[in-house]
């Protein structure tokens, strides 16, 4: 596995432990098995490190829900496919859900670029989704805006209690009430 790779998973186990606060470089570096000059390497402070952990998880759903956007699916099977994605990618790796969620709560305390990329972006695909159902008539008349962030903030609200709990098993029904919450809340 590559050192980038490595440091990066190190920091997220360490940051969801500890805090990014309560973190540092040589606590990450234990964590890898790696020396403090070794992080130095690939990353200037801890800063770049958490921008690396946001860049990572922001370019693989942007990614999916372009692939899924691109696909003649309706809706409403977008809309799963991209909750079966985020939810089980989340079971497998609940450190990184962990850090997603505490580490972008309060986000302008540090303009970090990818989170902010995180926060700002994957609302507006959804809102190009819901505008794209609405042209086909699947959804009924919404500002798409509205509630492209309604679904994205409701989504890390339920990850968000989910990590509170750190309960596995409510991953699949928090998906189930989160999707039929959607639906609901966006069907003619």
């Amino acid at each position: 596995m590559e050192k980038k790779q490595i440091i990066r998973e190190s920091a997220v186990k360490v940051i969801a432990e500890r805090g990014y606060h309560n973190t540092t470089i040589k606590m990450i570096a234990n964590d890898a098995n790696i020396s403090v000059g070794t992080i130095y390497n690939y990353f200037k402070n801890k800063d770049e490190i958490i921008d690396y952990i946001f860049e990572v998880e922001h370019e693989k759903r942007i990614k999916f829900l372009n692939e899924i956007n691109e696909d003649q699916k309706d809706i409403s099977q977008k809309i799963e496919l991209f909750l079966d994605f985020h939810f089980n990618d989340l079971m497998e790796n609940r450190n990184v859900g962990k850090v997603l969620i505490q580490e972008s709560m309060i986000p302008n305390d540090r303009p970090i670029e990818h989170i902010q990329k995180f926060l700002n972006e994957l609302p507006i695909i959804f809102s190009n989704m819901l505008k794209k159902a609405k042209e086909n008539d699947e959804i009924r008349e919404v500002n798409c805006e509205i509630i492209s962030n309604v679904i994205f903030h409701a989504i890390r609200g339920v990850v968000y209690t989910l990590e509170a709990k750190e309960n596995n098993s409510n991953y699949k029904t928090a998906k189930k009430e989160i999707f039929e919450f959607i639906l609901n809340g966006i069907k003619k």
